[in-house]
């Protein structure tokens, strides 16, 4: 029987066939640690997750979920934006994860922000391993989130046929404001 999940169960089920043990990756949004704390189960004991947030509450929330399934040694916390990313990893990664918008729970006015989530977009997907995946939840109901999901859209448009399959997954809904699901998978061939 088919089940059409939440956008965040969904991205959860890409994550789980795409991670292997010892890889690393990214959680680009730490947010409560839902990703990150999956991220750190997929890679297992030899693999690492660096986990990034401007906010010091999600840092805190994450450690607290990582702590409790014993996985925090798997994980580097990262106060910073995810534009900085360049700073603190100089390998390859295998997968990355955007969780764009703000905490939940949180100040609604502290959010993500289109430039720097394009310009840590393009970081990433440099050090991404041929054949990475890159998913992004674009929310689009707080002040803001339309803006950055036609930022995010545009900048997408310029890297579709070169060295880039992506996948935008829209949700029909009622509710205009339903989330936009991106997968980014780095080809493993070019036939241009």
């Amino acid at each position: 029987m088919l089940n059409i999940e939440s956008a965040s169960n969904f991205i959860h089920t890409m994550l789980k066939n795409h991670v292997n043990p010892g890889d690393i990756t990214v959680d680009a949004t730490a947010g409560n640690g839902n990703d990150t704390a999956l991220l750190a189960k997929l890679t297992g004991a030899k693999g690492m997750v660096y986990a990034f947030d401007i906010q010091k509450k999600a840092l805190e929330n994450t450690a607290l979920r990582l702590k409790k399934n014993n996985l925090s040694e798997r994980v580097k916390l990262i106060h910073d934006s995810h534009d900085n990313i360049d700073k603190y990893i100089f390998s390859k990664i295998s997968t990355a994860v955007f969780n764009l918008g703000y905490l939940p729970s949180a100040d609604r006015n502290i959010i993500t922000k289109p430039e720097t989530t394009i310009n840590a977009l393009k970081k990433i997907i440099e050090i991404l391993n041929t054949g990475g995946l890159i998913t992004i939840i674009s929310y689009l109901k707080h002040k803001g989130g339309m803006k950055e999901k036609n930022y995010l859209e545009d900048y997408l448009k310029t890297r579709e046929q070169k060295d880039l399959k992506i996948l935008k997954s829209v949700y029909f809904a009622d509710d205009e404001f339903a989330p936009i699901i991106f997968l980014i998978n780095k080809k493993t061939h070019n036939f241009n």
